[in-house]
Parts: C-alpha cells; sequence; structure tokens
C-alpha cells in the first residue's frame, strides 16, 4: 500500500473507530440523540468554513514543499483523510436535517459529524505548528537564515 493510502487510511479509520465507539456508547446507554435541525445547520456551515481554512493550509503546504517522500506523501494522504471525513460529516449533517426521529443510525451520523469536524478543528488550528515543523525537518527554510 502507498504511503498517501496509509495516511488516508489512518485519518478516515481514526474517524470511523472513534465516531463508532462513542456512537456505541451512546447507544448502550439506550439514550439515543440526535441533533436539532437549526444545530445541523450551524454546523455544517462551520465545517464548510473549516474546510476553506483546511484547503488554503493544506495547498500551501503541497506547493512549499520542495522534499519528496514517504513521510510526506504519509501526510498528504493523512490530511485528505481528514477532509474527506469532514466533507462526509457536513453531508451527513445535511442529510439529516428534517429526519423524524433519533434512531441507531442517527446517533452513528451524528458522531462521525461531530467527531470529524472536532478532528478537522484540531488540524486547523495546528496547522501552523505542524507546517514549522516539516520545514525544518525537511531543511525547507531560507538558507540565509
Amino acid at each position: 500500500m502507498s504511503p498517501f493510502l496509509i495516511g488516508l487510511r489512518t485519518a478516515i479509520g481514526s474517524t470511523m473507530v472513534g465516531a463508532a465507539a462513542v456512537a456505541l456508547l451512546i447507544i448502550g446507554a439506550d439514550a439515543h440523540f440526535r441533533l436539532e435541525d437549526d444545530a445541523l445547520s450551524t454546523i455544517a456551515q462551520i465545517g464548510a468554513t473549516l474546510l476553506v481554512a483546511y484547503a488554503v493550509e493544506t495547498s500551501w503546504f503541497v506547493k512549499e514543499s520542495k522534499v519528496r517522500g514517504r513521510n510526506r506523501e504519509s501526510w498528504i494522504g493523512f490530511v485528505v483523510g481528514v477532509g474527506l471525513s469532514s466533507v462526509i460529516g457536513i453531508m451527513i449533517a445535511i442529510a439529516m436535517i428534517g429526519q423524524p426521529s433519533p434512531s441507531a443510525l442517527a446517533t452513528l451520523g451524528a458522531t462521525w459529524l461531530l467527531f470529524s469536524l472536532v478532528y478537522l478543528a484540531i488540524l486547523v488550528a495546528l496547522m501552523p505548528y505542524l507546517l514549522y515543523e516539516w520545514a525544518h525537518s525537511v531543511h525547507t527554510e531560507d538558507p540565509n537564515e
């Protein structure tokens, strides 16, 4: 498996495992929950805004990263996986608007939505630091510094 696919699988898989674990805890406690339509709409809008910041940061990284290799390709796969998980979460939010009652599937959808967007928000918040560290690790900074 290519490094890109390993990174992609890691991001989507960790979202899936985290969302499923939380959903199983909620379902096991017989406490199905459903987010209100207004909350779903707001969360989808927040997710879309985060995706813009994510796209800007990630495209800068891909463009500026001069060193190729397994680590870079795995990192790109990982951030693409986080982005895809979040897009799926936004689509779940939109699909859940207007659904009548809580169910196990709605609980899983809500946990995926929340888990993926929190994951994306953390990545967006940490991206400047992570890119700074990446630049130091591969020596892509200005040699005159």
